[in-house]
């Protein structure tokens, strides 16, 4: 399931959030012309591609033990 309950929070898995804009967005500028501009299609195209190693990421090292994580 990629929905999780945390503290009695509801948490999304970024990339069901991702899913949904993949799904809807061209659907949604149709019946929303105001965000069918070139501004919106940036943004979500940044949001879409963000954690994608095509668009650059960055490298943390512990140094102590040298164990890394890309974020």
């Amino acid at each position: 399931m990629c929905l999780k309950i945390l503290n009695n929070e509801r948490h999304i898995n970024k990339e069901t959030f991702k899913d949904i804009f993949r799904d809807h967005w061209t659907d949604f500028k149709q019946k929303y012309r105001r965000y069918n501009t070139k501004y919106y299609e940036v943004i979500i195209k940044k949001m879409l591609n963000c954690g994608e190693a095509l668009s650059g990421y960055s490298l943390y090292v512990c140094g102590n033990c040298g164990l890394s994580e890309k974020k």
